[in-house]
């Protein structure tokens, strides 16, 4: 294969919490960690933009009926 993968090139951790601030309203937190699986990129061209890569985020909602 070009990439260097005959399968899965990484795995994900991730994390979600959520509040319930009132009755239809919810804050949520999130938080991931992803991490490369055998990066080579001097043997496989495509394998230059695998790496290991984090994020979180915040987030409200609110359901109205």
């Amino acid at each position: 294969m070009a990439d260097g993968h005959n399968g899965a090139n990484h795995v994900l951790f991730s994390t979600n919490l959520s509040y319930s601030v009132i009755k239809n309203m919810q804050l949520y937190a999130y938080s991931n960690y992803s991490f490369a699986i055998n990066k080579d990129s001097n043997r496989y061209a495509d394998d230059e933009l695998l790496q290991d890569v984090f994020w979180a985020g915040l987030g409200l909602s609110y359901q109205y009926r």
